[in-house]
């Protein structure tokens, strides 16, 4: 009976498919977080605009109201 040893100097296929599916996993995570990064990024800046516009509403507004009533350029008229 002879028996035959062979030395292993490759990778399997299966080993193959394993590597390949486990690669492909970490690379759908890696897109799937920097795609949520892109969107929390958009959401962020789009916030920021929203907070500047209304902070330069509140001022104009305010100055409005600070100014009502104000007629400095109408010189009162001195009681006769």
């Amino acid at each position: 009976m002879s028996v035959f040893k062979f030395k292993q100097s490759g990778l399997t296929l299966i080993e193959l498919l394993i590597s390949l599916l486990l690669t492909g996993l970490v690379l759908a995570v890696l897109m799937q977080m920097y795609v949520m990064n892109l969107r929390n990024n958009a959401l962020a800046q789009s916030v920021g605009e929203t907070q500047e516009y209304s902070r330069l509403a509140i001022d104009l507004l305010s100055k409005s109201l600070r100014m009502a009533g104000y007629m400095g350029w109408i010189q009162p008229k001195s009681p006769r």
